[in-house]
């Protein structure tokens, strides 16, 4: 007969949470390593038990599109109000160049948007150039 695996119970859970979180987030921990070194503590689960318990506990490497938006337009608000920002996505400082390189990435930018500095106006149906 086939044994059966025990799920681990949310008390075991929250005994290795900040392990977890260690591994994953600070040292960079692949997934199939951790799930490993966990078993060898002891706790016997799954890859999927794992993803299920970090998206929980809103625990992720990436930062999503929705995320990088809103980023954007604080830093964007706080400059115009004079003060500098930092980007610090689960316990970790983002790089500046990373906050600049996605913002513009992820930035919503419409075609009215980008033609914004410089008008463009039609006169006797055709098109003249930028004011």
């Amino acid at each position: 007969m086939e044994q059966r695996r025990r799920r681990p119970t949310e008390e075991q859970w929250l005994q290795v949470k900040g392990l977890i979180r260690r591994h994953y987030l600070a040292n960079d921990m692949h997934l199939r390593d951790l799930t490993a070194l966990l078993r060898g503590k002891g706790l016997p689960i799954t890859k999927a038990q794992l993803e299920y318990k970090l998206k929980g506990w809103k625990m992720s490497k990436n930062i999503d599109d929705k995320a990088w938006k809103f980023i954007d337009h604080t830093i964007k608000k706080r400059k115009r109000r004079g003060k500098d920002s930092e980007v610090i996505h689960c316990g970790k400082r983002v790089k500046p160049s990373t906050v600049d390189k996605e913002t513009n990435r992820h930035r919503d930018v419409s075609i009215f948007a980008r033609s914004a500095p410089g008008m463009w106006y039609r006169k006797l149906g055709t098109v003249v150039g930028a004011v």
